[in-house]
């Protein structure tokens, strides 16, 4: 099996995380601030305005 490297680096390491930690995303997306812009996003992802509340549960959402 392979080392970890945790266990190869334990002399230089002062700690180790052993959860997921926070992501922290800054910015914005002004093309969805107003109705026209998601829209016009959804329509270019195919969607169907009245269907997206089942787009919006699905795990497969992704911004292009």
């Amino acid at each position: 099996m392979a080392e970890l490297l945790s266990e190869r680096y334990v002399q230089d390491l002062d700690g180790v995380l052993n959860c997921l930690d926070r992501i922290v995303i800054t910015g914005s997306l002004p093309p969805f601030f107003y109705a026209q812009g998601m829209t016009g996003y959804l329509h270019q992802q195919g969607i169907r305005v009245f269907d997206y509340a089942k787009f919006g549960e699905s795990d497969a959402v992704s911004c292009r």
